[in-house]
């Protein structure tokens, strides 16, 4: 049986490219992101403007539901920024996806906190945001151990452990962590934050064609409650 798209044509086309979004992205990367490509990816200089800048246009946040403060047009829109801001630079536009992929965690949580107080700040670019958790989807593929470890305390949870790299995190960006409760087979996953009482956050070495992503070596005793997903 052939199911046909019963949508307006002009709807199909809005929805892949939204014209004033893409227009707008196009003027940004011209004035701010084209002058700095050397140095994002020669000198390691982190585009902290131009990330906030495009977050205020709403490439953040058309995965993101309207009541949160986003768009709600959806993944296809979202994926179509990456893609702009990508051809000119793609450490800026890796960096665009790790943002994009903590407001995906924070838009599905049933955490009622983190969607209301926190995702309409991700959505705009106002907090920036990385993933962090590459470490558990190979875990769960089986291809390395987690490297994070959950022991239950009066409160929330003591988190102990080191993620190898992480990027577009600092000091006050958030990013998702998973880890193993201890002594047994379940999983937790939490937004933390750079800055938080016992994480560290180190750039130890150099890397090729990463060097602006601010991309870290996280270091976790994580002792306060975390804001669970």
């Amino acid at each position: 049986m052939q199911v046909s798209d019963s949508r307006p044509k002009q709807s199909q086309g809005k929805l892949l490219t939204d014209e004033s979004l893409m227009q707008s992205l196009k003027e940004a990367i011209a004035k701010k992101l084209i002058p700095n490509v050397a140095k994002i990816d020669q000198q390691g200089m982190y585009p902290e403007e131009f990330l906030r800048n495009i977050g205020e246009l709403g490439a953040y946040g058309q995965i993101v539901s309207v009541e949160h403060g986003g768009t709600g047009r959806g993944l296809l829109p979202a994926l179509k920024a990456i893609e702009v801001v990508s051809e000119t630079c793609l450490s800026t536009g890796f960096m665009a996806w790790c943002h994009n992929a903590c407001s995906w965690y924070l838009q599905n949580t049933d955490n009622s906190f983190l969607r209301e107080q926190i995702l309409p700040q991700v959505a705009s670019g106002k907090l920036l945001a990385g993933t962090g958790l590459s470490n558990p989807m190979k875990h769960f593929a089986g291809i390395e151990k987690i490297k994070i470890m959950a022991t239950p305390c009066d409160g929330g949870y003591i988190l102990n452990g080191t993620l190898p790299w992480v990027s577009n995190i600092g000091d006050q960006h958030l990013f998702g962590v998973s880890a193993q409760i201890e002594g047994t087979d379940n999983y937790l996953m939490a937004i933390a934050q750079g800055g938080m009482q016992g994480l560290e956050l180190k750039q130890d070495v150099h890397f090729i064609a990463l060097e602006g992503t601010n991309t870290f070596r996280v270091y976790q005793e994580i002792i306060d409650p975390l804001i669970r997903i």
